[in-house]
């Protein structure tokens, strides 16, 4: 049944009132006989702002969501009573991956939710995709001679400050490091001095880690990228190291390791030089010399540290370096989304 013209200006301005929508836009909701509501946020995500790593062809607009809204009776996702959009105001929310270059390089949307106008808004609700880890990072390679025979190793860093007189400081004062230790955690019965050697060989060298680090130049794709204040309450602060930019615009780099970075309160307060600078050392081993491996163990002595360089028991380099400090806001890698909120729950 046709609507009165003055009837339908009047429910359009009324719904405008209710919802906060356009006036065209009510008039379109109003005609097309359906009452969802989408906040000014979702309109705007779907219009493609805020969308990273996704190509607008690809990615769900409104109409695309209107086509998959088509049944009038749904299930409120707060309250999970029936709602019928032709009798009465449904709110659309959208969840969506936060976007951050290691973690969730695309921005996906993960569901889509209704609810009564009366139990929840219209939101967009960013979420974070991937836990961090506290373990050490896992990997497995062959030997060169021996194609069926895997090593598994374990990757830890940890943060460190350079004895005096090893760095970049022209005074020779104390700097932030990161300090990577590998241990041969499956040797296959052949000891651990061939597998660190092969991975000298193998990786590091090429690379462009060397004894000689503050001279060292590493191969494109390797940086490091430090996030302190991450909104998570199990894990504020990790780091990424990076060995390989993406090969597509939607997938994460390569990472020797991606985790958790307990950070002490000197080495913290000691990183806006390196920020400045753009580079951090990062120093990588045990080597294996004449096929003996020095022990590092977890609770070393800052003073090791200087004796195992200059025993050149470990190879380093400086990496480019991306320090984002989420809590303040300071290159926040999460644009569009300054709360990872979460929405109500049902129950």
């Amino acid at each position: 049944m046709p609507h009165d013209n003055r009837d339908l200006g009047r429910e359009v301005r009324d719904r405008v009132k209710r919802t906060g929508e356009k006036y065209q836009e009510a008039l379109a909701a109003i005609r097309d006989g359906r009452r969802y509501i989408f906040a000014d946020d979702v309109d705007r995500f779907l219009a493609g702002e805020g969308r990273r790593g996704i190509p607008h062809e690809e990615a769900e607009d409104k109409e695309f969501l209107l086509a998959s809204l088509r049944n009038g009776v749904s299930e409120c996702y707060t309250c999970g009573d029936p709602g019928d959009v032709s009798a009465e105001d449904i709110t659309v929310q959208i969840v969506v991956t936060s976007y951050d270059p290691d973690l969730s390089p695309a921005t996906k949307l993960l569901e889509l939710r209704r609810n009564h106008a009366r139990c929840a808004p219209s939101q967009l609700l960013w979420v974070n995709q991937r836990d961090i880890s506290r373990a050490p990072a896992h990997t497995t390679m062959c030997l060169r001679d021996q194609s069926l025979s895997e090593g598994t190793f374990a990757i830890t860093p940890r943060p460190v400050m350079l004895p005096p007189d090893f760095g970049l400081d022209p005074q020779g004062a104390p700097e932030p490091a990161l300090f990577i230790t590998v241990e041969v955690t499956e040797d296959r019965g052949r000891g651990t001095a061939p597998w660190l050697s092969e991975l000298e060989r193998v990786f590091w060298l090429p690379a462009g880690f060397g004894e000689r680090f503050t001279e060292a130049t590493v191969k494109p794709g390797w940086s490091v990228r430090l996030v302190q204040g991450y909104q998570s309450s199990l894990v504020p602060n990790w780091v990424a190291i990076r060995v390989a930019e993406p090969f597509e615009e939607d997938e994460p780099p390569g990472h020797l390791y991606l985790g958790a970075l307990d950070l002490p309160t000197a080495w913290a307060e000691a990183l806006p030089a390196a920020g400045t600078r753009g580079r951090i050392l990062v120093l990588i081993g045990p080597r294996a010399l004449n096929r003996e491996v020095p022990l590092v163990s977890a609770e070393f002595e800052p003073g090791q540290l200087g004796e195992l360089l200059e025993h050149g028991a470990f190879l380093g380099a400086y990496l480019p370096f991306i320090h984002d400090r989420v809590s303040t806001g300071q290159g926040a890698p999460l644009p569009g989304a300054p709360d990872h909120v979460h929405g109500p729950k049902r129950g």
